[in-house]
């Protein structure tokens, strides 16, 4: 009678051990899934930027790499197929590294942010330079940075009286040039600065692949 009562234990042991395994093997093959059906969870007003950057300007959407943070401090990226790290990815972020990003795209400088008064102001100090005699380079292949900023959908202060919708486009080419040769000019600085903090997500020590 005891061996038959240990052998039933053991039995239905065995049989809770399998189960449970089951369960953990099906919960980490569906995270991934899970991560990328989570964009789709989140609400459109959720979003706090997207980033995108093309290696060359005039690149089609499908080519560029994109960058989405949410307000909960998830981040949905995609890395097209021709680089090497090509994929969907999904990440979250600490409070203070969420908090690190909104500082900087609520700066006075981004919210302001001029393309044709600052192109204007690059024209004229090479119209200066060159006039002084200085040589004047240039780069021919231009990485093109567009963002998409709701300034008013984390914390205050963002536009003062706007809504949550209210939006700031800011689309720029030649941002790692420009930032090195014009070190005076601010917002092209924290634009830079934007652009960093953006693509080191890419080299998150949580980043997961959502393929």
């Amino acid at each position: 009678m005891i061996i038959f009562l240990d052998r039933l234990l053991f039995r239905k042991v065995f049989e809770l051990s399998q189960l449970c395994f089951k369960c953990l093997l099906v919960f980490f093959l569906c995270q991934p899934v899970q991560a990328f059906q989570g964009q789709d969870a989140l609400l459109p007003e959720d979003m706090l930027v997207r980033y995108s950057e093309a290696h060359n300007a005039g690149d089609a959407p499908d080519q560029a790499i994109s960058i989405a943070v949410y307000r909960t401090g998830d981040v949905f990226i995609v890395i097209p197929e021709y680089m090497q790290q090509a994929g969907h990815y999904h990440v979250l972020l600490e409070p203070e590294q969420l908090d690190g990003l909104w500082r900087l795209l609520i700066h006075e400088q981004i919210l302001t942010f001029d393309a044709h008064t600052l192109r204007d102001m690059q024209i004229k100090k090479q119209q200066s330079l060159k006039e002084s005699g200085a040589v004047i380079t240039s780069v021919s292949d231009k990485a093109e940075v567009l963002l998409e900023i709701y300034p008013n959908r984390y914390q205050p202060p963002g536009l003062v009286g706007a809504d949550g919708d209210a939006v700031k486009h800011i689309n720029w080419s030649g941002l790692r040039w420009d930032a090195e040769n014009y070190p005076e000019m601010e917002p092209i600085q924290l634009l830079s600065e934007i652009q960093a903090f953006m693509l080191s997500i890419l080299q998150h020590k949580d980043l997961q692949s959502v393929d």
